[in-house]
């Protein structure tokens, strides 16, 4: 058996002899309420990531619409860009036309306001999904700190 140098003999006995009052079903107990917890903790960081994994997935769906819907509002910019102009290169008064295609920039206007707020809405809904998986997400452990010197091993 081996004890740290640190460790006078009268120590050592008096810590032995917890382990001498010691049944083997008390270990057996032990070992089964270690292994429990093990298991716990281990059931905790399963749903944890299954959680986390469900997250990421729906965020991509998430991006997916954005970005349809950015893709959208781009169209209907260049779309109204294009009318603007056709009416400022046509000369004199407003024709028909030119009048439908007032309206036709006023109903793309609507349409773009919609699209940019639908986007508004999925990212802050992506956002506060972020931030719950950020409040869930057990922050780092302090660093380690450097490591001492071990007192040599005896052979007792």
């Amino acid at each position: 058996m081996k004890i740290l140098v640190e460790c006078s003999l009268s120590e050592w006995n008096s810590f032995k002899s917890l382990f001498d009052s010691a049944t083997k079903d008390d270990l057996k107990e032990s070992q089964h309420k270690i292994m429990d917890a093990i298991q716990l903790y281990s059931a905790r960081v399963r749903a944890y990531q299954t959680a986390t994994q469900a997250a990421i997935a729906s965020l991509t769906v998430d991006q997916a619409e954005a970005s349809t819907a950015i893709e959208g509002i781009a169209e209907d910019i260049a779309e109204l860009k294009a009318i603007i102009e056709r009416i400022q290169s046509s000369p004199g008064t407003l024709s028909p036309e030119d009048q439908a295609a007032l309206d036709d920039g006023e109903a793309l206007i609507a349409s773009s306001t919609a699209n940019i707020e639908a986007v508004a809405a999925v990212m802050k809904a992506g956002a506060e999904r972020l931030k719950a998986i950020d409040a869930a997400t057990p922050r780092p452990l302090p660093p380690t700190p450097p490591e001492e010197e071990q007192p040599e091993e005896v052979a007792v």
